[in-house]
């Protein structure tokens, strides 16, 4: 077993498609902390300016229309001025940096999302509007900034702040770097019968421990990209409040817990989402001899959730557990409709699809070897 693996690492480690998908990791985790402070990502001041004007604008729109008769359209200007007020008193806050009224409005506003997506803004055309997940995320964040004393991260200027914006762009990037990583998973093997036969192993497990090594170098190369995040954030201005809130759903609720869970999450999800692209790419290295095919039909499948994300809400499907970052904001529940389908559900559901596209390749494999 140890040969077979020291012989998965060498494949891995030489594949220059390989080589280049580390490279351009290390060189976009090398770079993220200047380049975020030069676009400005992050910057409390302008999201919160941007969500004012976009409830404003739907305020407006609601409030000309507004008669005695339209109570149900009354009740959504009331509440869409109510998040109005919340919003500017948190825009104020922050461009004067008022801590206070910061949190105060984030708390107000997050109450008056909620109330206003339980109501279905009746009266209002469709907007783009937060919807309720993002104003529980504003009530917990706020109420555990109010409760440790903590002003609100204004933008990226430590480890910390580093770290809250690079972790969702890396779970949205995850799933097409592992294509490419799972890309040849059984092609080498299938290619060099001499190499099946001289393995004192079924096939089966050779494709696991294929799986296993390639599911180890992407937790190695994420693990390595967000210490070089940190190292980076650092230099600029030192580690930053590491305790300092983010949401996550788990199962039914959303919950605040500390930055320093972001790096376990996100270690974990690419994990968890190896296994499901790892077994669906060694599935297609059985029918699609040609890693370049392979990669498109890889590439097709994880952008699904992406390009239709209603059908990512079907919670028997795996898709969800490709969009981790929309279910650990609630963003896939809410929309869905199904609160139970945190990341415990989504992840349990893509492990068992795991499970049965590795026995269906095995199941191929050794038929195909008759």
């Amino acid at each position: 077993m140890k040969a077979l693996f020291r012989l998965n690492w060498q494949l891995v480690t030489h594949t220059r498609r390989n080589l280049w998908v580390i490279l351009v990791v290390v060189l976009v985790a090398a770079g993220f902390v200047p380049a975020a402070q030069a676009q400005g990502l992050g910057d409390f001041t302008h999201s919160a300016l941007m969500t004012k004007d976009t409830i404003k604008a739907a305020y407006q729109q609601v409030n000309r229309y507004v008669t005695p008769e339209q109570p149900q359209v009354r009740q959504t200007g009331q509440v869409l001025d109510q998040a109005w007020s919340a919003a500017n008193v948190m825009y104020l806050g922050g461009a004067m940096d008022d801590a206070f009224n910061v949190r105060d409005g984030m708390t107000r506003l997050g109450a008056a999302l909620v109330a206003g997506d339980r109501s279905g803004y009746p009266g209002l055309v469709e907007l783009a509007l937060p919807n309720r997940a993002a104003g529980r995320r504003l009530q917990l964040v706020s109420q555990w900034l109010i409760a440790q004393d903590q002003p609100v991260q204004r933008r990226v200027a430590d480890s910390a702040s580093a770290l809250a914006q690079f972790v969702p762009l890396a779970m949205l990037c995850l799933p097409f770097l592992l294509v490419v990583v799972m890309a040849d998973g059984w092609l080498t093997t299938a290619r060099h019968a001499s190499i099946q036969a001289a393995v004192p192993v079924g096939l089966p497990v050779q494709a696991a421990v294929a799986l296993a090594v390639r599911s180890g170098l992407a937790v190695l190369a994420i693990a390595g990209a967000m210490g070089l995040v940190i190292g980076g954030g650092a230099l600029v201005g030192g580690l930053g409040a590491l305790r300092y809130p983010f949401t996550l759903s788990l199962g039914a609720r959303l919950t605040a817990v500390p930055m320093w869970v972001n790096p376990v999450v996100l270690l974990t999800q690419t994990l968890l989402v190896s296994s499901f692209v790892g077994s669906l790419m060694l599935l297609l290295n059985s029918w699609c001899h040609n890693v370049w095919l392979g990669l498109v039909l890889g590439w097709g499948v994880v952008s699904v959730p992406l390009v239709f994300p209603a059908i990512a809400h079907w919670a028997w499907l795996p898709l969800a557990g490709l969009t981790p970052q929309a279910i650990m904001t609630g963003a896939v529940q809410n929309d869905g409709g199904n609160w139970a389908l945190g990341l415990i559900g989504a992840d349990g559901i893509m492990l068992l699809w795991s499970a049965g596209l590795l026995g269906w390749f095995a199941w191929r494999t050794q038929r195909l070897a008759r």
